[in-house]
């Protein structure tokens, strides 16, 4: 298949790469191992990339984007440094919030990997243990409303968020 190489390193390192050009550039992606790809795979991811390639897609490009993915560190470092920093009188307590509870599990994850359960169960995890501040004040709130099941689910699904994250 034109324009898939086995590329193989000094150290005896063996990989399927495909090589092909963007905006007359010649790229290579490596598509994995040898040992972890076989042909038959690597012709067939090799035909998706350099289709989406021939569309002017640059799969090299996307794939080192992908790796740079900004993290829930550098988010929490962003927020602490050009907001909480500049606004909050408490941005010493906003820190030592994520460095003690979020980051030690989520410091490396990428931004779009999290999903609304993740969330959940790390604000969970937080309250199993007692750190969770709740608002006395939405307590009364939750307590004087007509026990419907969708509020109470409501409520206690308010209660248990963390007025800190």
């Amino acid at each position: 298949m034109p324009g898939l190489a086995l590329r193989v390193t000094e150290n005896g390192a063996k990989s399927w790469t495909i090589l092909y050009r963007h905006r007359g550039r010649l790229r290579r992606l490596t598509l994995g191992s040898v040992a972890v790809i076989d042909l038959a795979d690597a012709r067939e991811q090799a035909k998706e990339k350099l289709r989406a390639a021939n569309k002017g897609a640059d799969p090299a490009s996307e794939k080192h984007e992908r790796r740079r993915a900004k993290t829930i560190g550098d988010l929490a470092t962003d927020y602490i440094e050009r907001h909480a920093k500049r606004k909050k009188r408490s941005w010493k307590d906003d820190d030592r919030m994520l460095r003690t509870e979020v980051l030690p599990d989520w410091e490396h994850k990428a931004i779009e990997d999290i999903k609304r359960r993740d969330v959940r169960g790390l604000v969970d995890a937080i309250a199993e243990r007692g750190a969770l501040r709740t608002d006395p004040g939405l307590s009364r709130a939750a307590m004087s409303r007509p026990r419907h099941p969708s509020r109470v689910l409501r409520t206690e699904t308010r209660q248990r968020s963390c007025t800190r994250i």
